[in-house]
Parts: C-alpha cells; structure tokens; sequence
C-alpha cells in the first residue's frame, strides 16, 4: 500500500471527527461547516481506494460486506 495515501486517508479522516467535535459546540459556525463538507467530498473519493487495499472499516461502511466476513487479517478475509 502507498503509505502516503494511508496518511493522507487518516489526516482526511481525523479532519473529519475533529470537525464533527466542532461543529457540536459550534453549530453556527459556517466556515467550518463548509469545510466538514469539503472533507466529507474527499474521504468519500478517497474510501472506495481505501477499501479495495485493506477492506472496509467497519461492516456498516464497507461496500457489500457483512458482519459474518472474516478480518482482512484473518487469511481468506477479503470481500
């Protein structure tokens, strides 16, 4: 895997959630909303790539896996 892309997938990420945190406290804050925005647009570009490397995050937001799929890690744990 392209270890920039995982970093960058993880800094879009942690972006996300730390808006998100944000924006609880902030809610009429629109400059940042717009930004959460933005960020959403880019992990959702950036998610599909994410999963075909190492499998969805979790079952709920993976692509077609269910809960009943082994771990990528497990062998034989690929959707």
């Amino acid at each position: 895997m392209n270890n920039s892309f995982l970093c960058n997938f993880m800094a879009v990420r942690f972006a996300l959630l730390d808006l998100h945190l944000y924006l609880d406290t902030h809610p009429d804050d629109e400059e940042k909303l717009c930004l959460l925005n933005s960020y959403k647009e880019k992990y959702a570009s950036m998610l599909p790539e994410y999963e075909s490397l190492c499998g969805p995050l979790s079952p709920a937001m993976g692509s077609g896996c269910s809960w009943l799929t082994p771990f990528p890690w497990v062998k034989g744990g690929v959707c």
